[in-house]
């Protein structure tokens, strides 16, 4: 397997820095919006994710993220799967900053998540 470059001196600087590889967390859980969900929402269609829980006083918590906004694209790409939006997080690190775009009461926001290290 071969990885890129510039993964490899982020983990190199990590494991240099820190004597392990921190993960990277944005404080928040998300799952896919079926036909079904989409239709008990009142949701045009089952496009972007569902945010489903916060952490109290975590990195989305503090970027103003809510319990029932859609999750639309992060860092500019779209996220329909729960595997879309952990590829966009793929490579990320703490102190990184996450541009989502949201929707929340028929409205898109955008907001900026800087990732903590996930708790042990």
């Amino acid at each position: 397997f071969a990885i890129p470059a510039n993964l490899a001196k982020k983990v190199l600087h990590e494991v240099l820095t820190y004597g392990r590889i921190r993960q990277a967390w944005p404080g928040m859980q998300v799952q896919e919006i079926t036909p079904q969900v989409a239709q008990q929402l009142g949701l045009k269609d089952a496009d972007g994710l569902l945010v489903t829980a916060i952490a109290a006083k975590g990195p989305a918590a503090r970027a103003g993220v809510k319990v029932g906004d859609r999750l639309m694209r992060v860092n500019g790409h779209v996220t329909n799967s729960v595997e879309d939006a952990r590829g966009c997080i793929y490579g990320e690190q703490v102190g990184d900053v996450l541009k989502l775009e949201l929707e929340r009461e028929g409205r898109t926001i955008t907001l900026a998540v800087t990732l903590d290290e996930e708790p042990r």
